[in-house]
């Protein structure tokens, strides 16, 4: 059964062009087998597949548990290891579940069908889960979806000895960056003190 969000964006002649929406199987969420400790939200499942081979259409939100999951979730994975956590710890769903033209920052729509279409049907999930659940945001632009443009820079919230979760007042849940950007990888120490905190805050 087509998600209803393919009856409301075709109907947005404006938007509607920037949605692939010839797909409509849209990727499942993952669903831990331990506690949940943690929400992870990635942007959305457009890709280029594995070496720009083309389009790769998952059945599970970053491949996880496929044999796809190297190309898409490695980089999350890691940095979960690396503060403590496993798959198997976190709940993880896309922002946007549909499939677009172009990748998340090449997509200058990105936010508004976010915020337009999607952030209701994230809320509606996510309200099942215990509010104390934070989220751990994989991109900039979703914790600028979620906490507002006005977020400082990685380079200033990895820098932060002392810093506090953002608060998403729509999802009513912290949040806290996790950035899949290779430079804010928390496999290494260069951003000891932030990866300390998540550590600390999910021992």
């Amino acid at each position: 059964m087509k998600h209803s969000f393919f009856e409301e964006i075709s109907n947005d002649s404006e938007l509607a062009d920037y949605c692939n929406l010839d797909i409509t199987t849209l990727p499942e969420a993952h669903i831990p087998t331990n506690p949940i400790k943690a929400i992870v939200l990635g942007a959305d499942p457009t890709n280029n597949g594995p070496a720009g081979e083309g389009l790769i259409e998952l059945n599970k939100v970053f491949g996880i548990g496929s044999h796809f999951e190297s190309n898409f979730w490695l980089a999350q994975r890691q940095n979960l290891e690396a503060i403590g956590l496993t798959s198997d710890d976190v709940y993880v769903q896309n922002v946007c579940r549909n499939y677009f033209k172009a990748e998340t920052y090449k997509n200058k729509f990105w936010m508004v069908i976010a915020k337009k279409y999607w952030l209701k049907y994230l809320k509606e999930e996510l309200d099942k889960l215990d509010e104390q659940i934070p989220v751990l945001v994989t991109t900039e632009v979703i914790c600028k979806l979620l906490v507002g443009d006005k977020i400082p820079a990685a380079k200033v919230i990895y820098s932060n000895k002392d810093f506090s979760p953002f608060k998403s007042e729509y999802l009513q849940r912290d949040v806290y960056p996790l950035y899949r950007n290779f430079n804010y990888y928390l496999t290494t120490d260069k951003w000891k003190d932030y990866k300390q905190i998540l550590i600390d805050k999910f021992k």
